[in-house]
Order: C-alpha cells, then structure tokens, then sequence
C-alpha cells in the first residue's frame, strides 16, 4: 500500500488515526482517534508460535534431504480468529522447523552436574537410580521474568503452567511422566533441552497466545533439543495456538460490568458503615 492510497483510505473512511503493520500475518489495524479498533477495520488473528525440534527427535532422509517428526511425537498449529471471526491462515513450514542436530554448550557439560530437579512429581514417581549420588535442587526463578531449571537430571509430572516469559529446562537426562507443559503469554518462549529425552505416558507441550481486542502477536516460541536419544513407552504432542480479537464491545461491556459491581459494593460497605455508626451511636445513648 502505497502512500497516497493509505491517505485517501484515510479520507474515505474519516479516521482521525489510521496505522499500518505488516508482517508475515499481514496484520492491519485501523483505530480511532481514542485509540480503540475502528469498526470498519480488519484485525487478523495471531499466528501460532514457531517450535524448533532438533536432534533425536527428527528424522533426516540424508538422500531425499528431508527431514520429519520420529514416532510417537507429534505437533499442532491451530491459527487464532480475526475480528471476523476466521481463522488466520497458518503456513506450518513458516512454523515447524525441524533439525537434525543442534548444538547447546549447556547440554555438554549437563552430564557432570551433581544435581537433579523434581518439578511435580510424588515421591514414588521418582527413580533412585537416575538421583543416586545427586543432590536435589530448585529452580531459578526471577519473578515473571524467567524461570530457569537446569540439573544432570529433571523430573517434570502433571501439569507445569509456566507463570515466567522466559521458560529453560536444560538436563543431561529429562523424565516427562503424564506432563503437560503450558505457556501462554503475549511475548514468550520455552527453551527445552536434554541429551536424553524419557517419555512416559501421554505428554503435551502447548504454547497459547494471548487474546485481544487490539491486534495480537505471534504465539509463544518453542526450541525443543534432544541431542542423544528417547526413549520410553510414552508420547509426546506439542501444541501452538493462536490468539484471537475478541469483541471491543464484548471486552468494553465486561469492563463496564466490573466497573458497576465494584461501585455497587462500595455503595454497600458505606451503607454497612452508616449502619454499624448507628448501631454504636444507640447503645452509648443506652
């Protein structure tokens, strides 16, 4: 779009403000002078987070050059919605990148570190032969930053909601025991690594983008690097999805309604107030 186009697309449709994104979604946003979407204009939905997967878990046709997901791993990209309602179209080769190795200096030196880390799992659910000799650790967390676990041995079960931006799992031996593993954040990432990938049960990676009722952004990364082996009877399904426009409307008459539940409940403390001043007021008459 040219200038002169967007100005006298600007002119027709009388907008006090208009503004222009273009990415890979080609997203484009058109807003009022209050800074609210125009309702004339078309917000595309959010794409879903790009995942990498590398080493053990790919397989690399060396003749024909190509490279696909090993048994029993698996992924998804559900596209988010536009202000329309239709779903954002989603390229997966733009989205799944898979390689066949990948290097990562901390997973080198992961096999000499004298600790292991039990993100929740119960105490039966954990191997003594994989902890023997090591000492239990915690991890790293920086607020709503970054949390970082990183050991010779992580053991993750149930479900693990990543509360951080910043998502690191980094160990020489990761156990995934019935997990599933969330993030959802506006702007966020998950960096997973092991030279050796355990699989127990049906296990889910999920990555979710967040709603808006301005235009989004792209989902949550995903980096997946598993540079020796997996193994065990599990699965493992990874999951992107993107994040929808909500109604301005729907979100304005939410807010409104909070707005009024929290006027009337102040309207009934004071009430309560004047009610237990009377009643104090009576009996020191009394």
């Amino acid at each position: 779009m040219n200038i002169s186009k967007l100005l006298a697309t600007a002119v027709l449709l009388s907008l006090a403000a208009c503004a222009v994104k273009d990415d890979k979604a080609s997203k484009v946003a058109l807003r009022n002078s209050d800074g609210t979407p125009s309702g004339s204009a078309v917000l595309a939905g959010g794409q879903p987070g790009k995942v990498s997967i590398s080493g053990a878990l790919v397989d690399f046709d060396k003749e024909k050059e190509t490279t696909t997901l090993k048994a029993g791993i698996s992924s998804t990209f559900t596209p988010g919605k536009g202000k329309d309602g239709k779903p954002v179209e989603v390229v997966e080769s733009e989205q799944l990148m898979l390689f066949p190795s990948q290097s990562d200096s901390t997973l080198a030196s992961a096999e000499s570190l004298t600790t292991f880390i039990n993100l929740g799992c119960s105490e039966d659910k954990l191997d003594n032969t994989r902890t023997n000799g090591l000492t239990e650790a915690k991890a790293e967390v920086k607020g709503t930053e970054s949390t970082t676990a990183t050991a010779k041995v992580v053991f993750i079960c149930g479900d693990i909601s990543s509360s951080s931006i910043s998502g690191v799992i980094k160990a020489h031996e990761l156990i995934l025991n019935n997990v599933h593993i969330l993030s959802k954040h506006e702007v966020g990432s998950l960096d997973i690594g092991a030279n050796k990938l355990v699989l127990i049960g049906q296990n889910k990676i999920t990555t979710v983008g967040v709603d808006k009722a301005t235009e989004v952004t792209e989902g949550p990364s995903l980096n997946l690097n598993v540079t020796k082996e997996f193994s065990g009877e599990g699965s493992l399904a990874i999951t992107a999805v993107g994040a929808n426009i909500t109604s301005a409307a729907a979100t304005a008459t939410t807010e409104k309604e909070a707005v009024g539940s929290g006027a009337q409940q102040q309207a009934h403390d004071a009430q309560e107030e004047q009610n237990l001043a009377l009643k104090l007021a009576s009996e020191t008459k009394r």
